[in-house]
């Protein structure tokens, strides 16, 4: 909407930054801040950060900080003159439920609330309720599928399939877990980190991995549990008098290091609550740990880990793997046997105790060499370096560096063709990696290529990419949402166009911000999870303004407040209208 009509001097104001006073015309409506108000005169605060001086037609009952909608009528004694329309607005109708339940008559439903939900949901993504699009619904939103009626909506209006695969994306894209930036990032760690060699574990993490070896592949072991116990526990004992903990490492879990009693048969019997280090078997998406287990990429691999597929290397359900550091505690181990073995008046059980994890010892000596020779032929094999090298680098170019000296425009359209050649080259590099850390990359890449599929469907019906981001060599995921005015079919009009950005940031929690540009207006509102965040927004207002205008463009509306419910590609458009679709003639001022 343009604004013209009165000269800057004919207003008495405190700042000199007067564009939007410049060009009001009576009749306009305003929303605006009361900083001061003796009843009929203000000082009011616009969104260009002027405060304004004003005379009210009427007595104004508002507080200071209050916000109030305001019509000008003209000036007087430069000062404007402003008729209130009120702080509150009238409760109005829930045209959506009216509809909803209209729409439930129609096809002879009764008005339960589930029934009412679920046609809620659909009219909100423009599906028309019907017996068919409402089973549907049903269906989806059933325990074992677990879809809200606003995502089960949103799914049936997109079209997607509504296969495990894209429920499960769903959700995670809803629940902020699905993040090609972590899947790219661990990635990263996991192949740079391919040649390190692993940190020695405990003397107890070890003896909890023995026993739980034992306890997998000799399941029909004809030991009591009491027989096996005490050797453990014996075996425990004398190690850890030897070696003791490792400095800096801290042992498996409160738990697997409890009272004595537990060690040995619980682990065996699975009768106890110990918990041992373990990686994921049950899962979907089974991925083999073993390579990275306290490697520097654990953490981060964790991360994605849990983030995907609901757990992590530390709290999963097969023991981690030893390896060439743990050598030393396995070969003191089986010196312990052997003396346990000399011992006269051992029972027959006892020996058999002996024998098992004594085999067991041996195997895992044997596996560990192996892996070890593996790994050192990777380190020795310039060629593979090299080619190892070349695609790390090549995933680190996907990642979009946002910093002070880094103006390049960001093209999502480029980035994913990039992306898609990136992955070609990275499957056919990690072949060249040790055994382990292959088939874990493979599914982590597997992982990214379903992801990015998944976001490829969902641009078949609403405009969303996600953006990997490094923020001052701090990486992130920038998602950005685009909302067409109009026809779904049409191409985005760059001039008639409401966008909405959320970034997860390190210090300041996520921030969605939602933009709305109307040929040369721009809104826009701000969505943070800290209040401490409020007075940085506020003293960077002007300079968005100045930035906006050098560029020729307006800012108009400018809001923010605490982030309750995130906006998602789920309720990006409902919010977006609630936001920027207001009646003509009608500027909001929030500062």
């Amino acid at each position: 909407m343009r604004i013209d009509g009165l000269a800057v001097g004919q207003i008495n104001i405190s700042n000199n930054n007067t564009d939007i006073l410049n060009k009001l015309k009576q009749g306009d409506v305003i929303r605006a801040q009361i900083l001061e108000n003796s009843g009929e005169e203000l000082t009011i605060k616009l969104s260009d950060g002027s405060e304004v001086h004003a005379n009210a037609l009427t007595t104004i009952n508002a507080k200071e900080g209050d916000f109030v909608n305001f019509v000008f009528k003209g000036t007087e004694g430069g000062k404007l003159v402003l008729e209130s329309l009120g702080t509150n607005m009238a409760q109005p109708v829930n045209e959506a439920l009216v509809n909803a339940k209209s729409a439930l008559a129609l096809i002879n439903l009764p008005m339960s609330d589930k029934n009412i939900e679920m046609a809620m949901a659909l009219l909100k993504q423009n599906v028309p309720v019907t017996n068919e699009s409402l089973l549907k619904m049903e269906q989806l939103t059933i325990a074992d599928k677990g879809l809200k009626a606003d995502a089960a909506a949103f799914l049936i209006a997109s079209k997607l399939s509504d296969n495990i695969n894209n429920i499960e994306k769903l959700q995670n894209l809803l629940s902020g877990r699905l993040k090609i930036t972590d899947n790219i990032s661990g990635l990263i760690k996991l192949v740079e980190g391919a040649g390190e060699t692993e940190t020695p574990k405990t003397p107890q993490e070890i003896v909890n991995r023995l026993a739980s070896i034992v306890k997998e592949n000799n399941e029909n072991v004809p030991v009591k549990a009491a027989v096996m116990d005490n050797l453990l526990e014996r075996l425990t004992s004398t190690i850890k008098m030897k070696f003791g903990n490792a400095e800096g490492i801290v042992e498996g879990s409160s738990a697997s290091n409890s009272s004595a009693g537990k060690s040995g048969a619980a682990l065996l019997t699975g009768n106890s609550q110990t918990t041992v280090v373990q990686s994921s078997a049950a899962s979907a998406n089974q991925v083999n740990t073993e390579n990275i287990q306290n490697s520097p990429a654990k953490t981060e691999i964790n991360q994605l880990l849990r983030a995907e597929n609901g757990f992590d290397i530390d709290n999963s359900t097969t023991p981690a793997p030893l390896s060439k550091a743990d050598l030393p505690v396995l070969r003191e181990l089986r010196n312990q046997l052997q003396t346990i073995a000399e011992e006269q008046k051992l029972t027959q059980e006892q020996f058999t105790a002996i024998k098992y994890i004594a085999k067991e010892i041996s195997n895992t000596i044997d596996k560990i060499g192996l892996r070890q020779k593996e790994l050192d032929n990777f380190n020795l094999d310039a060629g593979k370096q090299h080619i190892i090298k070349d695609a790390v680098n090549t995933l680190k170019n996907l990642i979009v560096r946002i910093d002070r000296q880094n103006n390049e425009e960001i093209n999502p359209v480029k980035l994913y063709n990039e992306l898609e050649s990136s992955l070609t080259v990275v499957k056919n590099a990690i072949q060249h990696l040790p055994s382990l850390v292959r088939e874990t990359a493979v599914n982590i890449v597997n992982n990214l290529e379903s992801n990015v599929n998944f976001i490829n469907q969902l641009n078949n019906y609403s405009s969303y990419v996600q953006l990997p981001l490094s923020i001052f060599n701090k990486n992130t995921t920038g998602e950005l949402y685009m909302l067409k005015k109009g026809s779904k079919a049409k191409k985005l009009d760059p001039s008639n166009l409401t966008v909405l950005l959320s970034l997860e940031t390190n210090n300041i929690g996520r921030i969605d911000t939602l933009l709305s540009i109307k040929e040369k207006d721009v809104s826009t509102n701000f969505r943070l999870e800290d209040s401490g965040v409020f007075n940085i927004l506020k003293d960077s207002h002007k300079m968005l303004y100045n930035s906006l205008l050098e560029k020729g463009y307006r800012l108009v509306d400018f809001t923010y407040k605490l982030l309750e419910d995130p906006i998602s590609i789920v309720n990006f458009e409902e919010e977006a209208k609630k936001e920027f679709i207001k009646t003509p003639n009608n500027i909001d001022i929030l500062v």
